[in-house]
């Protein structure tokens, strides 16, 4: 199930924002994420949370972003999940990513 919060999104198209600070935002993520998922907190080192937020929504509105759900559970919790990077080679396969 698809929760109805977002902390992950990605661009889809160039065209659409309609203010100054969405598509500042917009040019920013063309450039730094390209068709690559982003998190929103990833948005704070370059713009004010609060502008970022608003032109975020501005983008989503227009459908120059795209907004990836939080997972929940049917119980209403959400799904943890983590990753890892692994190589796999002819000896087997190696976690890289973790402790």
């Amino acid at each position: 199930m698809n929760g109805s919060s977002a902390y992950i999104y990605r661009y889809v198209k160039p065209k659409g924002a309609t203010t100054e600070d969405s598509k500042k935002l917009l040019a920013y993520i063309q450039s730094n994420f390209s068709t690559l998922p982003f998190a929103s907190r990833w948005l704070d080192k370059t713009f004010e949370r609060e502008t970022a937020k608003k032109a975020l929504y501005d983008l989503i509105k227009h459908k120059c972003v795209s907004a990836y759900p939080v997972l929940v559970e049917q119980t209403g919790n959400p799904v943890a999940q983590s990753e890892h990077t692994v190589l796999v080679n002819r000896e087997g396969c190696t976690i890289l990513t973790g402790p």
